[in-house]
């Protein structure tokens, strides 16, 4: 009796319908390949202006003009913020930036910076870290409270969940 799968006898003409589609030709995956290192080129261009705009916003504003309200601890936590965001920024752009040969032949278009997981919530915190210090720069120190708003559920659930932190540690029974 002739194997089910390879009979034609089913719907998919004989294939398995878990079976992963053709792989790609040369040109299709280079087509791609420049696709993807454009729009990470993109991404990282319009990163790039967006941190120099609001960093140079934050310093004119808070800074120069408003420089009765400049105490020692904006500057830190101004310090510390924007070398968050730097670090951050730094970490997206050695990850996602395009590689080129001599002959500006695509070497590697980088890894996607439109994917889900570890590059999303560092694109999410470099995004708050943007907005706190527009607020803080425009309206009053007190926007900086808002990273605690953000963080403290976390900081919640890694207190009170068990699977996290062991009921020995924190006494919980």
């Amino acid at each position: 009796m002739a194997n089910f799968w390879t009979s034609g006898n089913n719907a998919n003409n004989g294939s398995f319908p878990y079976d992963a589609p053709p792989p790609l030709t040369n040109l299709q995956a280079n087509a791609a390949q420049k696709k993807l290192a454009a729009s990470n080129t993109q991404t990282l261009k319009a990163h790039r202006y967006a941190s120099l705009i609001i960093n140079a916003l934050f310093i004119l504003v808070r800074f120069i003009l408003r420089r009765s309200s400049a105490t020692w601890s904006l500057s830190l936590i101004y310090i510390l913020t924007a070398g968050l965001a730097g670090w951050l920024q730094f970490q997206l752009e050695s990850v996602g930036r395009p590689r080129y040969d001599g002959r500006g032949a695509l070497i590697s278009s980088g890894s996607d910076l439109g994917q889900a997981g570890l590059t999303e919530y560092m694109f999410d915190v470099v995004y708050l870290t943007w907005g706190i210090q527009l607020l803080v720069a425009f309206t009053t120190t007190y926007a900086w409270w808002l990273y605690l708003i953000v963080t403290s559920p976390f900081c919640v659930w890694l207190t009170v969940d068990t699977r996290v932190c062991g009921d020995e540690d924190l006494g919980i029974v």
